[in-house]
């Protein structure tokens, strides 16, 4: 019997993958007199479509209008932080709950009022009469999933290879196979670095393996029929040949019917943009500064990328209610595709902050996004 030891963590690296991930301590100190929409607790724990418990109506009420005033948030700085309430100007906005480092960087975990609650926006914040600059992330920070940790494998792998590291290459690439059964790359990759060791029988062990997580693969075949043929089984590389050959022709076939569905569909989005369009025209012969017409007309003409169009019927909308956050994310991208950059940051960056204060987090963070991607 081989004895193996399971490895530990110790308090410091249990305490620092809670903090970044936003799980519970359970020692008594998370559970205070507090609305649970308030803690990290809300987001692990409840659900809104079934069960029953004392409070469940207020939860639910603050949940589904703006949210709780103050959640919990992770600030990414680059220097550590102390305890305690932060501001902006003489508003506070939030109060950090502790900090640790992680790869160079420092992480706070706070509560942070609802208005500032949006990934990636950038806060400069006073504390202790210093400014610190940070950016907002959301938990958890580190979620340590198996098949992103194959990933990360995978990636290591390749980049071993590209350096004729076959060792480690192979030994990062069965260990990412051990953490995703499925990984239909890995074991293509695998058994082409086998393939270049001579390793012929384990390479194609490898490529029967590709085959059933991935029976449509041509290159399982492809790959297989090379190895038989280094291996002097000439038929049966032919015969791999043949299948690489046949999976070629399906596959072509499986596109052909794809580019024929997707037209089918074009038509029938096409179809219900036209009947859309109709009703909210209609509408808007009877009122001209319709905002919930106005948007839909805005909004279609962004999917069609006829940006002026969506460009006059979005700005009519924030006209009329400057609170309309979903129109300024349309509006920006409508600006973005007729070039105005500039005025594209500007509307996403206003909208961002009425996004914030009404607690429209999901308008919010993909104008965020959209920022970023600028």
């Amino acid at each position: 019997i081989v004895k193996t030891e399971i490895p530990t963590l110790s308090s410091s690296e249990v305490d620092l993958w809670r903090s970044l991930n936003g799980w519970p301590e359970f020692s008594g100190q998370d559970f205070v007199p507090e609305i649970i929409n308030n803690l990290r607790l809300y987001d692990l724990s409840v659900s809104q479509n079934k069960g029953c418990y004392p409070g469940q109506e207020t939860v639910s009420k603050i949940a589904t209008r703006r949210g709780a005033a103050y959640s919990p948030v992770l600030l990414e700085t680059d220097t550590m932080q102390s305890t305690g309430a932060i501001f902006i100007f003489d508003k506070k906005i939030g109060e950090i709950e502790s900090c640790h480092e992680w790869d160079g960087v420092f992480y706070s975990s706070a509560k942070l009022l609802r208005d500032f609650r949006v990934a990636g926006m950038k806060i400069t914040f006073l504390k202790d009469g210093k400014e610190t600059s940070s950016n907002v992330r959301y938990y958890p920070l580190l979620p340590g999933s198996e098949v992103e940790k194959s990933l990360e494998l995978y990636y290591a792998a390749l980049e071993a290879f590209k350096k004729d590291d076959f060792i480690t290459a192979e030994t990062n690439l069965k260990q990412a196979i051990e953490l995703n059964p499925k990984f239909a790359d890995a074991y293509e990759s695998l058994g082409v670095i086998l393939g270049r060791l001579e390793r012929f029988p384990e390479a194609i062990v490898l490529m029967d393996h590709l085959t059933a997580v991935d029976p449509s693969s041509v290159l399982a075949h492809t790959n297989k029929s090379l190895f038989l043929m280094k291996m002097g089984k000439i038929e049966e590389a032919e015969e791999q040949k043949s299948l690489a050959t046949i999976k070629s022709f399906q596959k072509f076939g499986d596109e052909a019917k794809l580019k024929e569905q997707i037209q089918t569909e074009k038509k029938a989005q096409e179809a219900e943009w036209l009947k859309r369009e109709n009703m909210f025209k209609q509408v808007l012969e009877i009122d001209e500064e319709d905002t919930l017409a106005n948007y839909g007309l805005g909004s279609i003409a962004v999917e069609r990328q006829d940006w002026q169009v969506a460009i006059k019927h979005l700005e009519k909308v924030i006209q009329a209610d400057i609170n309309y956050s979903v129109a300024y994310l349309a509006l920006g991208k409508a600006y973005k595709g007729a070039g105005k950059k500039d005025l594209a940051e500007k509307t996403w960056k206003e909208g961002i902050n009425i996004a914030a204060k009404k607690g429209d987090l999901m308008p919010a963070n993909q104008m965020q996004f959209e920022l970023q991607q600028l």
